[in-house]
């Protein structure tokens, strides 16, 4: 990793968020989140931007502090007040989606170790169906777990906003 890369990289990130805070200005309608994710996007299909090295590195410490920051903001009296809800919530969701999946690898007898891979990225995202392959050897479906769980991170910014704009017109709030 050099200086160099390090820079750039350092750039880069500052430099989307200051332009999708610019254009969630200019353009109201679309949630800086989304343009965020736009710009991230098309920036990770320039060969220059993939070449740089220390993304990866820079990327597992940064979701590190995320999840610590978000975990330090949680007030423990709501997360009990609310947590029998939530948790009837995922239970029920989870094992719905474990039903129709593998129900489906039963049915048409496909590969299980992807299957349980992709189903985890589903569940979890990236970092858990990467945790999970690993703990199972799957060291082949490491990348294709970790790339279904972002595309899903990608998809479900963009499904999640026009669900919540569908949601606001139908109940005309």
């Amino acid at each position: 990793m050099s200086l160099v890369d390090t820079a750039a990289l350092v750039t880069i990130a500052i430099g989307a968020v200051w332009a999708a805070g610019m254009l969630a200005r200019v353009v109201p309608q679309l949630h800086e989140v989304l343009w965020l994710t736009t710009i991230i996007l098309l920036l990770a299909q320039i060969p220059t931007v993939k070449g740089l090295t220390g993304s990866a590195m820079f990327g597992n410490y940064l979701i590190m502090l995320f999840l610590a920051s978000n975990g330090a903001r949680s007030v423990v009296a709501n997360l009990i007040a609310m947590g029998p809800p939530v948790f009837y919530y995922a239970t029920i969701t989870v094992a719905f989606h474990g039903l129709i999946i593998f129900g489906i690898w039963r049915l048409a007898r496909l590969d299980f170790a992807t299957l349980a891979v992709a189903s985890q990225a589903n569940v979890g995202g990236a970092a858990s169906a990467i945790a999970m392959a690993s703990a199972r050897g799957y060291s082949d479906r490491l990348l294709p777990g970790a790339a279904v769980g972002l595309i899903g991170y990608a998809l479900g910014n963009y499904a999640g906003f026009a669900v919540a704009a569908l949601m606001r017109g139908l109940l005309g709030s």
